[in-house]
């Protein structure tokens, strides 16, 4: 039995160290832990700040139907729970042989026998946490506490590697001074959502937007200020924008929004209240407040714009003409260009 259990520790250690990708660590994590451990439902929560959140749930396919369903769509609140301050204080699995037993569970409608939960700690601290409930009292042993604190060990070193990967990546797709999407990321997912919208007909625009007067704020101001001022600005447009937009530093003072199901006129309305929104927002500086105004140029793909780069070509005409005819202001494509 111990050579058995031996072999799945390490078959599990195997599986769980065969990704970096975190969604799909997550999903292991909850597969591999019904080897050790029986349950009617697991949870698997990632805990930030001592309070956990929930990130996956798995009921057993033995458990019946009219419990199945509500077990899976019961969220138990473990942050209300003194015995969740126990797991986090200890560091070491809990277990709650008999539910009824005790009055100051967290209540639910489901009549639920017994409870295990296990942290998963990393450099003294838990960050995440297993939590087990079963239709069956004293079902859960001190064995079974045993096994939760190995396999905790594993999930801690596979999370620990899934989150630097996770970082890692963030870095290469980031620029460093704004925290939105660098050069190389923009051109990516532009041209993959540029030849989503090609390939099924839809709509596509694209905003290219310029911080006004830049040399001369770092001129006077100095460049800490500068970039001060870039920062701010990236925050405010990446604000106001939505969910399914991409933005990213194109270059210096240039910024690309790409608005995918967007046509020219609504493009043109979205730069519009961007530009106001800039020019009636004060930047708080070393040097004090500070107003800055942006130039935009707005293009929308038509059947004639053959690859995104004409697209962003386009849009850098347009903002030419914006800048030429004053600043602080935006122009559409040149009607040639459609």
């Amino acid at each position: 039995e111990q050579r058995l259990l031996a072999e799945s520790l390490r078959e599990i250690g195997s599986v769980l160290d065969s990704t970096l990708d975190m969604e799909r660590l997550l999903d292991l994590l909850v597969e591999q832990v019904g080897r050790l451990v029986p349950y009617s439902a697991v949870f698997l929560y990632l805990i930030e700040k001592n309070t956990p959140k929930l990130v996956r749930t798995r009921v057993h396919e033995t458990v019946p139907h009219e419990f199945a369903q509500s077990l899976q769509n019961t969220v138990f609140h473990l942050e209300k729970s003194s015995y969740f301050s126990a797991l986090l204080d200890s560091h070491e699995p809990v277990i709650l042989p008999a539910i009824e037993e005790h009055h100051t569970w967290i209540k639910s409608a489901i009549p639920l026998g017994a409870w295990m939960g296990a942290p998963v700690v990393s450099k003294n601290k838990a960050i995440a946490c297993f939590s087990f409930v079963s239709l069956k009292p004293n079902i859960y042993t001190q064995n079974h506490a045993n096994l939760m604190a190995t396999f905790c060990s594993e999930a801690a070193l596979a999370l620990q590697n899934a989150r630097l990967f996770s970082e890692v990546q963030q870095l290469a797709t980031l620029d460093d001074l704004t925290g939105i999407l660098n050069r190389r990321q923009l051109f990516l997912e532009g041209k993959r959502e540029f030849s989503r919208a090609r390939r099924y007909k839809r709509p596509l625009s694209l905003l290219m937007i310029d911080l006004d007067r830049f040399k001369e704020i770092n001129d006077t101001f100095g460049h800490p200020v500068g970039d001060e001022a870039l920062k701010t600005l990236a925050h405010i447009l990446r604000k106001a924008i939505r969910e399914v937009d991409i933005f990213g530093r194109y270059g210096g003072e240039e910024f690309v929004l790409v608005l995918p199901e967007t046509r020219r006129e609504e493009a043109i309305a979205i730069a519009e209240r961007l530009r106001n929104m800039v020019e009636q927002t004060p930047i708080n500086t070393l040097s004090g407040e500070l107003r800055i105004t942006v130039s935009i140029g707005v293009a929308e793909q038509t059947e004639n714009t053959q690859t995104f780069e004409e697209l962003v070509a386009h849009a850098d005409q347009a903002l030419y003409r914006a800048k030429q005819s004053g600043r602080n202001r935006v122009e559409g494509e040149d009607e040639g260009n459609k």
